[in-house]
Order: C-alpha cells, then structure tokens, then sequence
C-alpha cells in the first residue's frame, strides 16, 4: 500500500480525521474521566509504595488511615464505598478507550488489506482499479461528516438487483420509420432477448423455415416526426446514434439523409429530466463524430459536417456545443473545406432592420418542421391576447434568431484553433492559420481595420486555444509547426486583451504548452528553470495597469502546475465540464492515456487543489452573474461591467447581496442590479434564482459543500485563504455556501 506522502504527490489530499458533532457536555465529562483515572492510578501507586516501605509511617495513605481508625467511622466509609467505584470506572473507561483506539483499528485495518469480504461482500480485487473511487468516497464521506446531510444520503444501484435490458435492443421497439440501417442487425439479437414472451420465441422458432414464418412486409417509410412522436426522446437519440455508426461502414452511406432528419428534428426534443438529455446528447455527437471520420476515411461521400455544424447553432446546452466543436475541430482537411466559408470572421456591428428579409435557411428548416411544434405554437399563441400573441412570436423568433447568430460565432471561435492543429495543409492563405491571425488581430485594438472582437467571442477564441493546448505532443493532431504556431498566436492575444477571463483563459493554454512532455520537450531551452518569471512575461502589462485578482491567483496556480508537472491539479479545460463531475485521479504522467490528452474528460474538481477549488468557485459565480440574460446582448452588456480589474463587493467583502435562495419568480427584486450594495459599481446582484436555464449548469450540491469544508478547516477568527477573500467574513462565506448547497438540493429535486 503507498505511504501517505506518496499519495499526496499523486493528488490525494490528506485523510481528515472523522469527527462527530459533540454535546456541550463531551468535553466535561472526557475530562473528569481522565482525572477519575489519574486518581485511581496515583492511590494504587501509593498503595504499592506504602506496602513495599519499611516504614511507611510518613505517608499520605497512612495518616489517612490512622485518621479514619481512630475518628468517625462514617465519613470514610461513605467515602470508600461512593468515590472508589466511580475512580474505578473511569480508569476502566480509558483503558477501554486506549485499547479501542489502538488495538481495534489496527486489527481492522488488518482484516481490511488481508481479507476484505470478510467485511464488505462486494469488494474485490476489480475495486481497486474502478476509475474515480478515491474521489467519490471521498465526496459521500465529506457529506455523511455533516449530521444534517447525513440523514438524506441515499444509497443507489447498490442492492444487487438485476440490470434493465437496453430498450433500443428489443427488437418490437423499433420504430417503423428509423434509418433501415438500425433494423439490420436486430434479426441476430431476437433469440437474446426473448424474456420468455411467447410471440418472440415463436419468431425465434420460425426464422430459419420460410414456409412457417412468411417474410413481413417491409414497413412504408414515415416521417422522421413519427420516431419522436412514437418514443421517449432519449431512446430515439439512441437509436439514431446506431443509426450512423451502422452506417458509416455501408458502402453506400446516407450519412446526409439521417443526419439532415436529425437536424430537422433536433429543436423539439425534450425529456422529463434536462440532465439526461444532455447527456444522451454528448453521446450521440460522440458518435456523429466516429461516423464522420470513418466515412471520411471511406471517401465514398462527404462527411455531414455541415449538418453537425447547424445542430450546434440550435443546442441550447453548452455542454453539447463544446462536444460538437470538439468532435468538428478533429475533422481535420475535411471539415475545413466545408466550413471555411463559415470560419470568416463575424459581423461585429450588424444593423438589424425594421423589416428583415428571412434567410433561406430558417425557410429550409422550418418547412421541415414536425406538425407537433406548430400545435403548440398554436396553444400557446391561443393563451395570449388577440393583440399580444403576434408580437410575442415575433419577439421570440427574433431572439432565437439573435441567440442562434451568437452559438455560430462562437462554434465558430472554437473551431478555428482546433482546426490549426488538426489540418495538414501548410501555411498559406485560405487556410486556418490565416484565419486564425485574423481573428486574433481584431482582439482589443483597433489596428486590423475593423472594429474589435466583442467580449462573448473574445472569450470563445481563447477557450478554443485552449482546447487545442490540452493536446499532448504525442496527440494525432498535436504537431509541432501547429502547436508553436498556435502558442505564439495565443502569447500576442494575450497581450492584446485586458479582459479577466480572457487573460485567464490563455495563461492556461500557454502553460500547458509549455509543459515538458517527454522527447516533445527535448533541447528546449529554459523550459522549468524560472516559471514564476516565464509567468510574469507572459502578463506584462503596461506601467500603471492592475493585474485582476483572478489572474494574479491563476498565476500561482500555474507556477505550481510547472514545477510539478501535474497541471490536472492547478488547471482545467472547461469551467462548466469539471464542475459538473466529481472526476477521478488522473494516471502517471508518464502513463500512456487513450486520449493523449494533459487534462482528460475524466477528470473533475475533486482532483483540483484546494486553492484551485475556491478560483474555480468564484470565477464560476461571476460568470453566472454576467452571462444571466435571454437576449446575448443583455449578457454581453453585463459582462463588459466585469471589465476591470477589481471585483464586485459580493465576491471580495459582503455577500450577502448575492441572496442564492431566490427562486424561479420573474420579479423587479430578481433583476440584475436590483440587490447590490451602494458603494457597488457592477451592477450584477443577486444570484440569478433558482431554475433559471443559464449558459452554464448549476453548481453542484457535492462541489458547495466541498466549499464549505475547505473554510471549515480554517482555524477560529482567522481569515479564509484565498487573497481575494481576505476583507470577508469567514462565518458569513460558511453561511453562504451552505445556502448554496441547499439552493443545489432543491434545484435538483425540482428537476
């Protein structure tokens, strides 16, 4: 077993000693025990003494005893036979202490390494090598140390029983109308999962003689509404998922059928539970991505980038669009050439009409619209005034219009990094390095002959070079004209901007480009000699120019991860995607992963460092204060009052303005601004309530109360660690997070 030093150069944090809330009368009663005990041991030592002595004469015991023969009888008979038991008892409870504390965990650790079945049936050798284990025990263990949490912990998927079938395999699901390509391979699992139905097993009887069992005819094709309509949005994105890697080995594919009907559709799923359609999103952009490689390899059709590309201006869930760019961005040549046109830069100032003419794509997509989505158009518009119901569409079509024109922008920022690294055409015009100088010319100044990049695309290009920073140089699409080309570009934009989360978004990417990593590294010169200088270089500012708390923290942060070569625990890709999961340890660093990647998906906060937690927390709060808002120009509007390099009183003094209990209630009290302190020039109070469908997800119960512990390891009347937090109360930041938590709970029950 690793010693524990060993264990927390790998990571792990120290084991906290487990701890129960104590009575007020604990400590009093610990203590007469233990000086019970002493008196007990110090009369039975002098006993001893005064039996061993010649003459014993001048001892405490004898006058005692003399007194007691020759006075009064009953005080020292009283005495005897009322404190003796109890001096007795309490040397027998701390020797049952010492032994319990002792002897008894040693022998269960014992039992535990030699034979652990013997206490826990389920463990085995396979626990040990379960991805993420450490962390998640680590998380229940900190929830059942708080009583009050300790009665809501839940156990689940751990009663032994059986495991549902997958429903996309039984064969009398499938709609009639899927892609022909998911019905192929269904025949071959029809004896597997029977379950005993007397129809399934008469088919399974039957399939090898055709004169018993005539073929059915094939089903007319339908629309792909009908699919939606026929089953739960969550197992159709299934099955079209089987669809296209199915297909993707035909010889003749119909990857721009299958996915223009998913496109079609894409605006009108839903499901009972938010969470899970995002995550069977993320897996089917997963798999749209395999297929399209591997038709690209096939060089039979073009891959449907295209479509893949106009899913992600209508996904609402950022948590998508970042797995549709990165499964765009490894397309490499192929996808290059049939978005360049669309990787131009973006209309900074776009003068909007009275009377706009519609694009022929919004009359291509809504023509294919399923008859569902006009009914309930139709409900909603009879709920409203005679009057009102017009301008509301309209004022909704305009901003899913304005809201889809933002989510292609930024796809658009993200892809163009990944692009650089992932083409194997050289540099030239017309391609992604080009491109690329462009955008990072229009960053801050007004020197490239057009205005600048706002704040919302600024921060997109940046998260894009840092995406493309967290390849390894053993990545496939990590090579070495890309990576310097690219560093060099994210070293002048950083010099360019002023912006926060700009700035701490590059000193990331900069930093894991400048990792050692193996042969990559060799013959660089000065490459972990000084990092705190390599750091100070890269945030040079001009004289007079203040360093934003945020960087200043990110800049020790990043010291740290190069010096130890760990950048999982000082440094994350995406703030939305590590908050969203306790994660697991991360390997080796000279292990070979599958991802070749420096931070892989797998990993979340709970691998950070603690400091890294509390940077992490806080510059996911500000965000969420700026980016709250239905229209992107209300966001992009509150998000330039973050451009300066202080913070809001909320987040470094008082926080009590950010008020998390609010609920979903659209009133003049919830607005930004509306519950901010006088001498507060942000604008950004209170905390967006509590249900709203913000740009980024809730923050977890398990990572706020993680929050909460590390201010609870804080000694009394100190002050909290992190330097911006240093002028706020430490009880009322307690007090805070654990509201949050609660905030979290309900929003979780409520989903």
């Amino acid at each position: 077993m690793p010693s524990s030093s060993r264990l927390i150069q790998q990571g792990y944090g120290r084991a906290r000693t487990w701890r129960v809330r104590k009575s007020r009368w604990y400590w009093p009663i610990l203590a007469l025990t233990f000086l019970g005990a002493l008196a007990e041991l110090f009369l039975i030592t002098m006993s001893v003494a005064q039996l061993i002595m010649a003459e014993p004469k001048g001892s405490l015991l004898y006058a005692m005893e003399t007194k007691c023969k020759t006075g009064d009888h009953l005080p020292c008979g009283l005495l005897q036979g009322i404190v003796m038991p109890f001096l007795t008892l309490a040397l027998a409870s701390v020797a049952y202490l010492f032994f319990r504390f002792t002897r008894v965990s040693r022998a269960y650790l014992h039992k535990a390494r030699e034979n652990p079945r013997d206490l826990v049936q389920t463990a085995g050798g396979i626990f040990g090598r379960v991805v993420g284990r450490d962390q998640l025990c680590a998380v229940l263990m900190e929830d059942l140390r708080d009583s009050a949490s300790a009665e809501r912990t839940s156990w689940s998927a751990a009663s032994g029983r059986a495991r549902p079938r997958c429903w996309c395999c039984s064969p009398g699901n499938w709609p009639a109308g899927v892609h022909p390509a998911i019905r192929r391979p269904s025949h071959g699992r029809r004896r597997a999962h029977t379950d005993g139905d007397p129809r399934t097993d008469r088919d399974s009887r039957t399939d090898g003689d055709p004169q018993q069992a005539p073929p059915a005819p094939e089903p007319e094709p339908v629309a792909p509404a009908d699919v939606f309509r026929r089953t739960l949005h969550t197992k159709a994105l299934q099955l079209y998922a089987t669809a296209l890697q199915i297909d993707s080995v035909d010889a003749e594919p119909q990857q721009h059928r299958i996915a223009m009907e998913l496109t079609t559709s894409w605006p009108d799923l839903r499901a009972r539970d938010p969470h899970t359609l995002s995550v069977t999103k993320t897996l089917l952009v997963s798999r749209f991505g395999e297929a399209l490689r591997a038709v690209d390899r096939g060089r039979s059709v073009h891959p449907a980038y295209t479509e893949l590309f106009e899913i992600g201006r209508l996904e609402p869930s950022y948590a998508v669009r970042v797995a549709i760019a990165q499964e765009i961005g490894a397309g490499g040549d192929s996808a290059f050439e049939l978005l360049q046109a669309r990787l131009r830069l973006p209309e900074t100032v776009r003068q909007r009409p009275m009377e706009r003419t519609r694009d022929w794509r919004l009359d291509l997509w809504e023509s294919q619209q399923p008859w569902e989505a006009g009914d309930r158009r139709e409900d909603r518009d009879a709920s409203a005034p005679d009057g009102l119901a017009p301008l509301q569409r309209l004022e909704e079509e305009e901003r899913e219009e304005e809201e889809r024109e933002w989510r292609d922008d930024t796809l658009c920022a993200w892809l163009i990094p990944l692009l650089v690294g992932s083409v194997t055409l050289r540099r030239h015009r017309d391609t992604p390095y080009e491109i690329l100088a462009s955008w990072v010319q229009r960053v801050g100044a007004q020197d490239a002959g057009g205005p600048a990049l706002d704040l919302t695309l600024e921060v997109a290009l940046a998260q894009g070079f840092k995406f493309a920073a967290n390849r390894r140089a053993r990545h496939r699409h990590a090579r070495a004209q890309a990576r310097e080309y690219l560093s060099e570009q994210a070293w002048d934009m950083l010099r360019r901007s002023r912006f926060w989360f700009t700035r701490l978004t590059l000193l990331h990417a900069l930093t894991l480009w400048e990792l050692p990593d193996g042969e990559a590294s060799a013959g660089r010169t000065g490459a972990g000699t000084d990092p705190a200088q390599l750091v100070r270089q890269w945030l040079a500012l001009p004289a007079g120019e203040a360093q934003h708390p945020f960087v200043d923290a990110a800049a020790e942060l990043c010291v740290w991860a190069l010096l130890t070569g760990r950048p999982e625990r000082y440094l994350w890709i995406d703030e939305s995607g590590v908050i969203a999961q306790v994660g697991s340890q991360p390997a080796e660093g000279g292990e070979v992963r599958k991802h070749q990647l420096w931070i892989p998906p797998s990993t979340g906060w709970s691998t950070l460092h603690p400091r890294a937690q509390q940077l992490l927390a806080d510059v996911l709060l500000l965000l969420n204060l700026a980016e709250r808002g239905d229209w992107p120009a209300d966001r992009l509007q509150r998000l330039r009052r973050t451009d300066r390099p202080d913070l809001p009183p909320c987040l470094s003094r008082d926080r009590r303005p950010l008020d998390p209990g609010r609920a979903l209630v659209r009133t003049a009290a919830s607005h930004a601004g509306s519950n901010c302190r006088d001498d507060c020039a942000f604008g950004l109070c209170p905390y967006p309530p509590s249900g709203l469908n913000g740009q980024r997800p809730e923050l977890s119960e398990a990572f706020c109360r993680a929050q909460f512990t590390l201010l609870s390891h804080t000694r009394p009347f100190a002050r909290p660690q992190a330097p911006w937090q240093q002028r706020t109360d430490l009880a009322e930041l307690r007090l805070f997070w654990e509201r949050m938590s609660k905030r979290s709970r309900g929003a979780h029950r409520g989903g």
